[in-house]
């Protein structure tokens, strides 16, 4: 019973109740930014084909307000630390400054949003 009842209670939670987690890609349809404002340019970048992952906070407004990396160590093996390093203070900075989304709504009021986004970068 005690279970049914936390069920009720969030699926009608109000937009007050805070964050809300989205997968990146449902959340990546809901990016307006044009493409060619997507891709980060930078001598950085091991290869043409490299991607950085962030975690994304989007305010109510659809605005990035915080762009965390997510451990990169796998993905750029060989790539020194302050080029890493380098790379992801960009790529969080292109974000930051370019990248807008949609609103999520829930019960009609827009609400903040945490999801992960992946950033391709170019020499």
């Amino acid at each position: 019973m005690k279970i049914a009842f936390l069920a009720l209670l969030f699926a009608f939670a109000p937009a007050s109740f805070g964050q809300r987690f989205i997968s990146g890609t449902e959340q990546e349809a809901r990016l307006i930014t044009p493409n060619n404002q997507r891709v980060l340019h930078s001598e950085f970048c091991p290869d043409n084909s490299a991607q950085v992952r962030l975690r994304l906070t989007i305010n109510e407004q659809g605005q990035v307000v915080r762009a965390k990396e997510v451990n990169q160590s796998s993905y750029y093996f060989g790539q020194t630390v302050a080029g890493l390093k380098q790379l992801l203070k960009q790529a969080s900075h292109l974000v930051l400054s370019q990248w807008h989304y949609k609103p999520l709504l829930v019960a009609g009021k827009p609400v903040s949003v945490v999801t992960f986004a992946k950033v391709s970068c170019t020499q």
